[in-house]
């Protein structure tokens, strides 16, 4: 009995001899893996850190390059444009300047017609017709050359006004007192849009937050 135990255990030795050999093994590796891994994470996570480091630093330098960009893409648009806005405010406000001149010309030599007989203008009243057709020719050579500044909703407007002043000018030398009175009528019935339309236009470009505004359509 004794001999066949001694044999079993003979058989036996080696497989738990390889059997521990095998767990011990298995442990090792498990602890080396373990260790490997940590060590990579922690690798990864320094080279993550890293980037984010890189990529903020990246992302400031391409901000601040945008913005020196901006700048000075604002700086110029600032020096190209502000003359020409200067201009356009400058243009508005003198044919404005002229077109109340013109107004006013026309109510004075309404009023003066009442004192004229049925047939003839007084001397007056033709010298101011003579005045008011320097002016009227004034102000259409001044809007020609400078027309490409001002918007189109104003060129038609200005330009209907000024045709009707040399219609009416020319029209109230020519004709009794009664219908001369009528022409003048007819004329500065217009002016008033055409004035609130400029006075829209000058504010628009002196305010940003009047941008908005729409001018009145001619009818």
């Amino acid at each position: 009995m004794e001999i066949w135990q001694t044999i079993i255990q003979l058989i036996l030795l080696p497989t738990s001899i390889v059997a521990v050999l095998a767990f011990v093994m298995r442990e090792f590796f498990k602890s080396y893996l373990s260790k490997d891994i940590e060590k990579y994470k922690s690798q990864l996570q320094s080279d993550l850190e890293s980037f984010k480091i890189e990529l903020q630093s990246n992302l400031e330098s391409h901000k601040a390059r945008l913005k020196a960009e901006f700048d000075a893409k604002h700086f110029e648009f600032q020096t190209k444009y502000s003359l020409l806005h200067q201009q356009r405010a400058d243009v508005i406000q003198h044919i404005y300047a002229k077109i109340n001149w013109i107004e006013r010309e026309l109510l004075i030599i309404k009023a003066k017609i009442k004192y004229s007989d049925n047939e003839n203008l007084s001397d007056e009243v033709l010298s101011r017709i003579k005045i008011l057709s320097e002016k009227k020719v004034e102000l259409a050579s001044y809007f020609s050359e400078r027309r490409i500044l001002v918007d189109e909703t104003n060129c038609k407007i200005i330009d209907d006004i000024i045709a009707s002043i040399f219609y009416c000018s020319n029209r109230i030398s020519t004709t009794n007192p009664i219908e001369s009175e009528e022409l003048i009528k007819e004329l500065v019935d217009k002016f008033p849009k055409a004035k609130k339309n400029l006075e829209i236009k000058f504010r628009q470009l002196l305010s940003p937050e009047l941008l908005n505004y729409q001018l009145e359509e001619k009818q």
